[in-house]
């Protein structure tokens, strides 16, 4: 189907949604990969430029894309960029835990995400 088994953009883009949904894929998400192959062509999603943005850069020239979210894109800058100074706090488990350990009570996300903030401070690299 891909040549060297590489997803080119154009290539995934004339998929018929059924195709993307034999692999497994919802019909949201054959949508979102979609987009994301739009966006390739349209913008670039070229590694050698992506690696050069600073981290908030990046998120908000990812989350452009429709069906990126920002956590989407912390997981890139961990993991796929070695980013060392990333916190996703939008992450529900990172959330939860924090609560736990921390003794959290805070039901509202700003006054939740300040806090859990200022104590992921003492984690900076």
């Amino acid at each position: 189907m891909f040549k060297e088994e590489y997803p080119e953009p154009k290539l995934v883009l004339k998929m018929a949604d059924a195709q993307l949904r034999k692999v497994g894929l919802s019909m949201q998400n054959a949508g979102y990969i979609k987009n994301i192959a739009r966006f390739s062509l349209e913008k670039s999603l070229d590694y050698k430029n992506l690696k050069t943005k600073k981290d908030e850069e990046l998120i908000e020239y990812l989350v452009e894309i429709k069906g990126v979210g920002r956590w989407a894109v912390e997981m890139i800058l961990m993991f796929n960029l070695n980013r060392l100074d990333i916190f996703p706090k939008d992450d529900l488990g990172i959330q939860n835990g924090m609560k736990a350990l921390c003794s959290i009570q805070h039901s509202n996300k700003k006054d939740l995400f300040s806090e859990m903030e200022g104590l992921a401070e003492n984690w900076r690299p």
